[in-house]
């Protein structure tokens, strides 16, 4: 049953989590039925595994069953506690996560396990919902035929990791990030999981199992790789977007929440972006390179006359104008922007250092041609884009990051509108509680262990409520979406603002 809640499991958001069992040392060893039966959460998509968030799994059993398809094969892996689906693309290399498998120029070919053969399956857990109910299959990231003696030791690591590791009453807190460079994979017969994290709660130099202070995790904004060192196949306008929305949430002045004017973000400001800038230009060209091979392998003509220079490279910046145009329309269409209503903030002209703090760190030197205020500094092209970059327009809209700071700002400030009226309506707030304030007149008292009263429990709203009237109230908050105002909620809660009162519900503490 999906949990609506599932930051009561942990100190963190329920992104930050999904981020982290993005990590390549949070696959969870576990048994096929933990992999049927772990919760699921709504937003963004991971399992809880007793105490501990996974999206990725490792499984040992015996192969039941394939289905071999055009583009798939579907393997039914039995390992005695379940049987599970898990399947394989014919068009994706094997990604051998294992660092004692030897490297090579070409990538790994998958085997061709048959029915019987006892195999290692390690793949992503997804869950999809039919008419007939919910499934659940892996999409296999690596699979390897093994003896039987590597089942019986999986079960053996398994309940151990149960017992010492998955089950337990306190919460979970995500490990830094220096922690993922495991170095190797744990023997055998050592108590580790096949994550490098140690099973028993008296050994290793890093447990798991032991609750952190949240504060001590690092907390430093995640960094991109430079659009510079991309590479083609990772380039898209699906990444394109997410290099634009990285930029509005992670620019230095949008993560000064402290500070009340929060930097705005126009279609005009961001197209002066150096490294948004090359990265469009980059993602145009591939888009074209792309039509122009599918044209030829389908023997589409070409049209003979070609267009002055003038001509092409107009059309090329009028693509990249669209592309900035559809980074902004998808992200506002799916709530990680909003359109500021005020006039426009933009941020003041950074530095190379500040700016080169976004990106990741290993290619800062290779790239700080790139992020610099002084536009004769830049390369050619980007020179070329950046001078047929028509003026602003005064009247263009401007945008602002949804992000969870900035969004508790604004719940807060509605919270207490809706208080306010409430309490203007029935005549009746903490100060005529007769729990908390024995004197006053008896009410009705709530059935439950609540310090408040039954109207005041009533009072404190709950995020659907919260969600309501900021869609009511303002056209602006139409697309954001409920997981966001429970992190923010969260987020609230973690500044000592707001606590929770039960039943979902919640209550400002000023």
């Amino acid at each position: 049953m999906p949990s609506n809640s599932p930051s009561s499991e942990s100190g963190h958001l329920p992104r930050e989590i999904h981020a982290y069992t993005l990590r390549s040392t949070a696959v969870a060893s576990c048994f096929v039925r933990d992999a049927l039966t772990m919760r699921s959460t709504k937003g963004p998509e991971f399992f809880w595994l007793g105490r501990v968030p996974c999206l990725k799994v490792r499984l040992v059993g015996m192969i039941v069953g394939i289905q071999a398809r055009e583009t798939k094969t579907w393997y039914t892996l039995d390992d005695g506690t379940g049987v599970i689906e898990c399947w394989i693309n014919h068009n994706e290399p094997m990604n051998p996560k294992d660092s004692s498998v030897v490297k090579c120029d070409a990538p790994p070919a998958w085997p061709n396990p048959q029915v019987s053969a006892c195999v290692y399956v390690s793949g992503r857990l997804s869950e999809i919902t039919r008419k007939e109910g919910t499934e659940r299959h892996i999409h296999v990231d690596e699979i390897e035929i093994c003896d039987f003696n590597r089942e019986s030791l999986h079960r053996r690591k398994v309940a151990a990791l149960h017992r010492d590791y998955y089950s337990g009453d306190e919460p979970f807190f995500i490990p830094p990030l220096q922690s993922i460079h495991a170095p190797t994979k744990p023997a055998a017969d050592s108590p580790h999981n096949e994550n490098g994290v140690a099973t028993s709660r008296s050994a290793g130099k890093h447990n798991l199992s032991s609750p952190q202070d949240p504060a001590a995790v690092s907390s430093a904004p995640p960094k991109l790789r430079h659009p510079s060192k991309l590479k083609s196949k990772d380039i898209s306008s699906a990444t394109f977007m997410r290099y634009v929305k990285h930029y509005m949430e992670y620019h230095p002045f949008t993560l000064q929440t402290d500070d009340p004017s929060l930097p705005t973000y126009s279609l005009s400001h961001l197209r002066r972006v150096p490294e948004l800038t090359m990265l469009a230009r980059r993602t145009v060209r591939h888009e074209l390179k792309k039509r122009t091979h599918a044209d030829k392998a389908s023997g589409k003509k070409v049209t003979s006359a070609k267009p002055s220079i003038k001509d092409e490279l107009q059309s090329f910046r009028d693509k990249m104008k669209r592309l900035f145009r559809f980074a902004i329309v998808k992200l506002h269409e799916e709530g990680s922007v909003i359109v500021w209503p005020g006039p426009p903030r933009f941020a003041a002209t950074q530095t190379c250092a500040e700016i080169s703090m976004m990106w990741n760190s290993q290619v800062s030197s290779d790239a700080s041609i790139f992020s610099t205020s002084s536009v004769s500094e830049l390369p050619a092209d980007d020179l070329l884009d950046l001078e047929s970059i028509s003026d602003v327009d005064p009247n263009e809209d401007v945008y602002v990051p949804a992000t969870i700071p900035f969004l508790a700002g604004e719940i807060e400030s509605k919270m207490r509108t809706m208080r306010n009226r409430l309490i203007a309506k029935s005549k009746h707030s903490e100060v005529d509680c007769p729990r908390l304030h024995p004197n006053s007149p008896p009410l009705r008292p709530q059935a439950s262990e609540s310090p408040y009263c039954r109207r005041c429990f009533s009072q404190c709203p709950k995020a659907d409520d919260i969600l309501d009237a900021l869609k009511r109230d303002d056209d602006r908050w139409q697309r954001i979406g409920g997981m966001a105002v429970e992190e923010a909620l969260v987020h609230l809660k973690a500044e000592s603002k707001v606590s929770e009162v039960g039943d979902g519900r919640w209550k400002l503490k000023s």
